[in-house]
């Protein structure tokens, strides 16, 4: 998802500069503004193969960090912190569907549909072709091929006669077509010619092609409404272009502007047929051409072989270098939030002495062990503490929750059942907690075997806290009002985290005195490569208005959570 925004945001960018650019350039030719359009979409093109073919130059920037302090409502008892992430629970099928395939599935639809439609445009123009009559009148192919012969075009085109009353236009990449409507026999020789010169110039431009290349390029980024933006800017400039050939070759700007009106006046234009070919007159383009046509300062030189070699270079190096400019940290980390508090670890679990049912079930927990004389259960190595849920502690539940899971020849854990549960919110927190596990697998003469065990998860609320002062530090909650920030520091992170690109969170336990100092009492949850230290070197730092109760200051105990992240 990642490297979908990155080229999203990289494209908008590339078309932006396309705008202003254009802007800029608008007393300049309409041609070289419409090839600086079709250059910003192709580029828009190459960028993603680039991201994907090119090595990432990474601009290191500081990360930045923004902090705020969020106070829950709690009664006056030891809280639990909530967890850093939504805890699994046994034997639930993940959804198959996730945000990532329902994005690809809405862009593969809206592309598709766009195809489609660019399909029925190019089947729509062929109709056309195969009806309408060539041409047999002397006065037409000679004017063709004087009109050839003036612009210097070599290909050989088909001119034909449809007994539609839509616009001149011009279609086909290998076997350039022009139609025109069966009406062009009653025209003027002078409007035949500046007509034909218009159709004529968008063949010597190649102007069918970059027309399929826009729609296709609609196609792929149809979501993105900067495209659109440089798809219409590409059809009025596109036009203005050949507008400026006809004028290049003599006819009078008022005469070329009347011919225009006259022939949008008598007849009409095809919206599917625009496209998949390139249409003379369009209605909505109709007043900025007359204004471009009739402007006597207005620049109507084409664009260079060379210029256009220069323009697609240039292209080509841009794209490709922005492609691999990547930004790290530079996006601001999530808040500093203080949360909720107090955690009792659980004491490791030790082999339990209980008799199994059956020679591979072992009990890990409170009772006796009695393995069987073939297999040695399954050992624990490491063990994280349980973490309480608000509810729980509220109720002040304590307790053991008892699950009886899986082991398997590698150590790995999976819960099977919650045999004895606890309920508020305990049983899943137990089963969370011990997926953190690790495990040494049990033994059957010496060769690691699958096991099923029962491992007990205890839950035991902690005596109150005495500040330095005596008094006791109580929990925000149940008449205890929060502190409030008055000054904070912003944490900042490590050079050797940041060059690892590491990132995490660090949660910590401390104490706001009566006096509205911070103290971090103990870190909760490390995240190593100095980011702890930077933590709770910025907390200590912050500056609070005592909490209260009944009006009087009271010293309470908060656990925070610092996220440090990398974007």
């Amino acid at each position: 998802m990642s490297f979908v925004l990155d080229v999203f945001a990289k494209t908008s960018v590339i078309l932006f500069v396309a705008v202003g650019l254009s802007m800029a350039l608008r007393r300049s030719s309409a041609s070289l503004r419409h090839a600086l359009w079709i250059a910003s979409l192709a580029g828009a093109v190459l960028l993603p193969i680039a991201a994907a073919l090119v090595p990432q130059l990474e601009w290191s920037a500081l990360p930045k960090t923004a902090t705020s302090v969020t106070f829950l409502p709690m009664d006056n008892g030891p809280l639990s912190i909530a967890a850093p992430s939504p805890l699994p629970k046994p034997d639930v099928a993940k959804p198959p569907l996730t945000s990532s395939w329902a994005i690809a599935f809405v862009w593969m639809f809206g592309a598709v549909l766009l195809l489609f439609r660019f399909g029925a445009g190019v089947i729509a123009v062929r109709g056309v072709s195969k009806k309408a009559a060539g041409v047999d009148e002397e006065g037409w192919l000679t004017l063709i091929e004087e009109l050839r012969s003036d612009l210097g075009l070599r290909r050989r085109v088909n001119v034909f006669f449809s007994q539609l009353p839509a616009s001149p236009m011009t279609w086909g990449v290998l076997c350039p077509t022009v139609v025109l409507p069966a009406t062009a026999h009653a025209w003027s020789k002078e409007r035949r010619r500046v007509v034909l010169a218009h159709e004529l110039a968008h063949v010597k431009r190649n102007d069918a092609l970059t027309q399929i290349f826009v729609q296709l390029v609609c196609g792929i980024y149809w979501f993105n409404p900067l495209v659109w933006c440089a798809a219409h800017r590409i059809r009025i400039e596109r036009e203005r272009a050949c507008d400026d050939q006809v004028l290049r070759l003599g006819t009078t700007a008022s005469d070329y502007a009347d011919h225009l009106i006259q022939i949008l006046r008598g007849l009409r234009s095809q919206p599917t047929f625009s496209l998949a070919a390139v249409s003379m007159a369009q209605p909505s383009q109709l007043e900025t051409r007359l204004v471009s046509i009739l402007d006597s300062r207005a620049s109507r030189r084409t664009l260079s072989k060379t210029g256009l070699a220069l323009l697609g270079t240039i292209t080509a190096v841009t794209t490709i270098s922005f492609s691999a400019i990547g930004i790290a940290a530079s996006a601001p980390l999530p808040p500093v939030s203080i949360v909720s508090i107090r955690v009792t670890p659980a004491p490791p679990a030790q082999p339990a002495t209980k008799p199994p049912a059956r020679s591979q079930r072992t009990r890990i927990g409170n009772g006796d062990v009695v393995p069987s004389s073939t297999v040695i259960p399954p050992r624990v190595i490491e063990s994280k503490p349980p973490i309480y849920t608000d509810e729980a502690s509220l109720a002040r539940i304590e307790g053991t929750v008892t699950l009886e899971a899986a082991v398997d020849v590698r150590g790995g854990i999976k819960i099977l059942r919650v045999v004895k549960g606890l309920g508020y919110g305990l049983d899943e927190r137990a089963i969370g907690a011990a997926l953190d596990w690790k495990f040494e697998p049990g033994a059957r003469n010496g060769i690691p075997v699958e096991t099923i065990m029962q491992l007990d998860v205890d839950f035991k609320l902690p005596p109150p806290k005495i500040d330095a002062d005596g008094s006791e530090v109580l929990k925000v909650g149940r008449g205890v009002s929060p502190p409030t920030v008055i000054s904070r520091v912003e944490p900042s992170y490590s050079d050797e985290a940041r060059d690892a690109k590491y990132q995490g969170t660090v949660v910590v336990r401390a104490t706001v005195h009566k006096d509205g100092t911070l103290t971090v009492d103990k870190v909760v949850r490390e995240l190593g490569l100095g980011l702890d230290q930077k933590a709770i070197e910025a907390l200590e730092m912050w500056k609070f208005k005592a909490a209260t109760r009944n009006g009087e200051p009271v010293a309470v105990e908060l656990n925070i959570e610092v996220n440090f992240n990398l974007k």
